[in-house]
């Protein structure tokens, strides 16, 4: 749990590598789970779930008997989540891992399907024969009931939509945008809901990814909004992004 956290909160980039496994540890990692596998199948939380979750931040893995047996068990949600941002953060995008991220896609829980889109965001520009799938996947979580899922996804569509593949048609780019100024709005006007829902290095993530977006899509109007937000935004850590952002233009 102590090493979880400290890769999870260790946003310095000068030490935070120190955190993250190495390939050999690793492999260890991943056998260790596998071995306990019975216990992400029966706890919320246990050494096994932790032990994923800190894999999950190591090089490349690629095949692994191990990771196969890890996801054919009957994970509880935990479980499934650990082994759903491992493969986002390996960025492995092979078939077997995209067929198990598919599964998440209709989940009833949120924070699952979160995950499922940011990584299916990922998996359409990564211009691989699953590209355009993944994209319809992106596309249909734009109308989930719950925002967050909605946020994730349409970061995705809005940060893609830079690449060279055209991944998403403009009417998509357009609904994406609108759900991230409403998301933006939210921040300028300092929405208690919204800054008390995400702590430390979660909401400064979210609100930089924001920003970027909307520096991309209204230059000229973000940067004027960006300069009144460092000075008199209610919220210290929303004043001192904005900072930080105003300093690049």
């Amino acid at each position: 749990m102590e090493w979880m956290q400290n890769i999870d909160q260790n946003s310095n980039p000068v030490t935070e590598n120190e955190w993250k496994p190495n390939a050999y540890e690793q492999k260890e990692l991943v056998s260790f789970v596998a071995a306990k596998v019975s216990e992400l199948e029966t706890a919320a939380n246990s050494p096994a779930l932790y032990a994923l979750h800190v894999a999950s931040w190591g090089p490349a893995l690629g095949e692994s008997k191990d990771l196969d047996r890890i996801a054919a068990a009957s994970l509880k949600n935990e479980g499934l989540l650990a082994l759903g941002l491992f493969y986002l953060r390996q960025g492995d995008f092979s078939q077997k891992a995209f067929e198990r991220l598919g599964a998440l896609f209709e989940s009833t829980n949120e924070a699952l399907r979160k995950v499922a889109g940011a990584y299916f965001a990922q998996c359409a520009s990564a211009a691989l024969s699953t590209a355009q799938e993944c994209s319809r996947y992106t596309v249909r979580l734009l109308d989930d009931p719950n925002d967050e899922v909605r946020w994730n996804v349409a970061l995705g569509i809005l940060r893609e939509s830079t690449s060279k593949q055209p991944l998403f048609s403009d009417s998509e780019k357009a609904l994406a945008a609108r759900e991230i100024g409403k998301l933006y709005a939210l921040i300028k006007d300092g929405d208690p809901t919204l800054l008390s829902r995400f702590q430390g290095p979660a909401l400064e993530s979210l609100i930089g990814e924001v920003f970027k977006v909307q520096l991309l899509l209204k230059p000229a109007q973000t940067a004027a909004d960006l300069k009144l937000i460092s000075s008199s935004h209610s919220d210290l850590r929303v004043r001192n992004l904005a900072r930080k952002f105003e300093s690049k233009f």
